[in-house]
């Protein structure tokens, strides 16, 4: 499975999908609900569709992918880590988990 890289940590595609998700269902419906009122309805599609865009994606380019994907991130670790400890094994570097040496 290809895996996006995040530095030493990377999430499976699925989550990177379900990250974009989560930030960009809520994003457009905020944004078409405030564009109604100025009247972004009476506008050809390809203009509205400009303009949605226009405001979306610096906003899940800069602000929201990149803080869901810190706090997933954070998530998993912490579950990953809780996860090892409760197999008595010991986590590594690299974020995988090994049983210890025999004494």
């Amino acid at each position: 499975m290809k895996r996006a890289d995040h530095g030493t940590r990377s999430l499976p595609r699925w989550v990177l999908a379900l990250i974009t998700w989560l930030a960009i269902y809520p994003t457009i419906t905020v944004a078409l609900a405030l564009f109604e009122p100025l009247g972004l309805v009476r506008l050809p599609l390809a203009l509205r569709t400009l303009v949605l865009t226009l405001a979306v994606v610096p906003a899940m380019v800069f602000v929201l992918v990149p803080g869901l994907t810190r706090f997933l991130l954070a998530a998993w670790s912490a579950v990953s880590s809780q996860s090892c400890r409760f197999q008595g094994c010991v986590k590594e570097p690299g974020g995988s988990c090994r049983q210890p040496p025999a004494p």
